[in-house]
């Protein structure tokens, strides 16, 4: 007893441990400082937000695409019947965005007496503001106002109600603003980005299909991506396996039938000959050549919707690799055709009548890939409109932007409230959307279990 009660005596009990990184050690090495950075950005590959298959599977929320089998959770969105108690993407999306939070929250608390170069600590403060800004970017999107929390984490933080839509767009704003005013990374706002784009550069990459595949990662197109790698130590993903093998993200008629042909006219069922060259980049369909083989031919039953999407694949019309399943591809979160149809559309509704800045960044989009081009004055402000919106959906296919984009132009329950159909015309499923409900996620149900202050969205 005696020996025992000398040793525990002896013991320090508040010995922190050597072997691993702690909070209190993280920061006093440069080797830790670099590695807290990376936890900052480790959030972004997984599924909650661009790892695994998300940015694919979301497009399953929209009439572009069809999620057989409801994975991610993201079927019974596009069904209309998801809840606050939905498993998926709805409770973990949160859940990661908020972990995003924390970490960059800690980071930046610490940086200050953090072991590492002056000049790196400048970009690390930049790389962190932004990073909580796009986390922040993820829950507003998609949840409305969320608990604005911006310092270090405390078991207080775990009590404070939703801020207002407002007080969370702000506090993105002041992050952005803060990287450009201290000129904390080279960040430039839309506009300044295409003015600066020769110095910056950046441009629209030649191909639009290579422009997809890992030996184009890095192009002058892309502005901010994803990093995806077997041999850097970093996350695949499963574009492949969901894409081709799976299908859960098949595209559907309703898209297919939105490409115009080579000469701007309206497509016609079956006919894919003479499509816009970004339908067969982004598409396998009835008749293509698919792993080898011809894919849906004639007599033969196809399979789900009849199309394969094939952008962010590394498939062409090769058998499949045997060791393919992981993904390298990088997901482009922001590249630069998506900068100047931003742009495009924020002037035009500016503009009582489109100007020729207009005209130029819808028609280098357009001219990438050789449609034809329109004519400065041609177009009133609302068909030019029409004409901006139609480019988002045909150039971003199967990216993951088209959700966000008929939930920001209030069109989704004109679009959304729909059967949808596969490559003949044949009834799938009937879609629903609640417009006094669905243009906003639920707040998860074990969010409000947790912090009974966290107000539920209308209607759910």
């Amino acid at each position: 007893m005696l020996c025992g009660a000398a040793a525990l005596a002896s013991c320090n009990l508040d010995t922190i441990p050597t072997d691993k990184y702690t909070v209190e050690t993280f920061w006093e090495t440069e080797e830790g400082t670099e590695a807290a950075m990376t936890g900052c950005y480790n959030i972004l590959t997984n599924s909650a937000l661009f790892g695994d298959s998300a940015p694919l599977l979301e497009e399953t929320c929209t009439p572009n695409a069809y999620n057989y089998n409801n994975a991610g959770g993201y079927n019974v969105i596009a069904q209309g019947t998801h809840t606050a108690n939905s498993s998926g993407i709805i409770a973990n999306r949160w859940k990661k965005c908020y972990e995003g939070i924390g970490r960059c929250n800690t980071h930046l608390n610490r940086l200050p007496a953090a072991v590492v170069a002056d000049d790196r600590r400048v970009q690390m403060e930049g790389e962190a503001k932004f990073l909580r800004a796009l986390y922040y970017y993820m829950l507003v999107t998609y949840y409305n106002g969320v608990p604005l929390i911006l310092e270090e984490p405390v078991y207080a933080h775990g009590s404070l109600p939703r801020a207002s839509r407002e007080e969370v767009v702000r506090a993105i704003l002041d992050d952005l603003n803060d990287i450009i005013d201290r000129e904390l990374l080279d960040w430039q706002w839309t506009k300044a980005v295409i003015e600066k784009e020769a110095q910056a550069g950046y441009d629209l990459f030649g191909d639009y299909r290579k422009l997809f595949l890992p030996a184009n990662e890095h192009s002058c197109e892309c502005v901010f991506n994803i990093e995806f790698s077997k041999t850097k130590n970093t996350a695949v993903n499963s574009f492949n396996v969901y894409s081709v093998q799976y299908r859960n993200n098949a595209p559907l008629l309703d898209l297919v039938m939105d490409y115009r042909t080579t000469t701007d006219g309206a497509a016609t069922m079956g006919k894919y000959d003479n499509l816009d060259p970004r339908f067969a980049a982004t598409n396998f369909y009835p008749g293509s050549t698919f792993l080898g083989k011809a894919n849906c031919p004639a007599g033969e039953v196809c399979q789900f919707t009849g199309f394969a999407h094939r952008k962010l694949t590394i498939y062409d019309a090769q058998k499949r690799d045997s060791d393919d399943s992981n993904g390298e591809t990088n997901y482009m979160f922001i590249r630069y055709a998506d900068v100047l149809l931003m742009f495009a559309e924020a002037q035009n509704e500016v503009d009582a009548t489109p100007s020729d800045a207009v005209y130029d960044a819808v028609n280098r989009v357009r001219g990438r890939v050789g449609m034809p081009t329109y004519a400065y004055g041609s177009k009133s402000q609302s068909e030019m409109r029409e004409i901006i919106r139609h480019e988002r959906r045909v150039e971003f296919a199967g990216e993951g932007l088209y959700y966000n984009d008929i939930r920001r132009w209030m069109t989704a329950e004109l679009v959304m409230n729909a059967v949808i159909q596969d490559y003949a015309g044949t009834d799938i499923a009937v879609r629903a959307f609640d417009p006094d409900r669905d243009y906003w996620w639920p707040v998860p149900a074990d969010q409000i279990l947790l912090n009974k202050k966290l107000e539920q969205n209308p209607n759910y």
